[in-house]
């Protein structure tokens, strides 16, 4: 990794500070991140095009003055906390490589890259699967926008989301997509052809021992339409109990819950 520490003023222009920040940024910023306890490099780093992490340093703002470090994706009370995989996270962020979540015996799963999404439309036929029942089918334009709002907004603000399951021994065949809704709800989606082998039971699994374990959720909910038996013998071998049923726009649907077990 390359970082650099951004003092809070500006050098000048033509100066030596100037010519490193240039070369930060166009020389190496494939695994560079800009460190700054300023608002000026934070300034700094959106006009190198340079992914930033701002930290607290109440020496220099005793100095400086208070900064308010508005517009950094993440603001550390201490350098201490700064760790490999934070500017791992953050640089992926920046540059919308998707982050690897996890892997269980025969998948990979992964946030969704912009480089999925047409064949995600085409395996699904259009449908945002984000909850049950599902939605109609989209069209080309109406999925692409939906989807482009969503990787720019829920990977980063929220922590999770609906993400990506792979085969890792299909050179990353796409399986589907597994995941959460704010209201920590769990939904998935297997593309036909890979049904009934066992693949949406090893990513649920997977999913609740992550929300636990990362995310420090006591307990997840699923709605899963009545007709939907393949679904509903899921969420019964996943531990999830029947709390209600209702009818939506005609059709029944159950409402489970699953309490997250603590780790032992």
């Amino acid at each position: 990794w390359k970082t650099k520490m951004v003092p809070g003023w500006e050098p000048a222009a033509g100066s030596n500070g100037n010519r490193e920040a240039w070369d930060l940024a166009d020389a190496e910023k494939e695994k560079a991140v800009l460190l700054t306890c300023s608002d000026q490099g934070i300034a700094a780093a959106h006009r190198w095009r340079l992914p930033v992490i701002a930290i607290r340093n109440e020496e220099f703002w005793r100095e400086h003055g208070v900064q308010s470090l508005f517009g950094a994706p993440v603001l550390l009370e201490d350098a201490e906390a700064l760790t490999g995989d934070l500017l791992e996270t953050v640089w992926k962020r920046f540059y919308g490589v998707p982050l690897v979540i996890g892997e269980t015996a025969r998948c990979r799963i992964r946030e969704i890259g912009g480089k999925d999404l047409r064949q995600l439309y085409e395996a699904s036929g259009g449908v945002i699967h984000e909850g049950q029942p599902e939605a109609a089918g989209l069209s080309w334009e109406e999925y692409r926008e939906f989807w482009d709002a969503y990787l720019r907004n829920q990977y980063t603000f929220y922590g999770y989301g609906l993400w990506l399951a792979q085969e890792k021994e299909q050179a990353g065949g796409l399986l589907g997509l597994a995941g959460f809704s704010d209201a920590e709800e769990l939904s998935y989606w297997i593309v036909p052809e890979k049904r009934r082998r066992g693949y949406a039971r090893e990513i649920c699994s997977f999913l609740l021992e992550y929300a636990g374990e990362n995310l420090g959720w006591k307990r997840v909910c699923a709605r899963i339409r009545e007709d939907n038996f393949p679904s509903l013998d899921l969420a019964e071998s996943l531990g999830f109990c029947r709390i209600r049923r209702y009818q939506e726009k005609g059709v029944w649907v159950s409402e489970w819950r699953a309490v997250i077990p603590k780790e032992s």
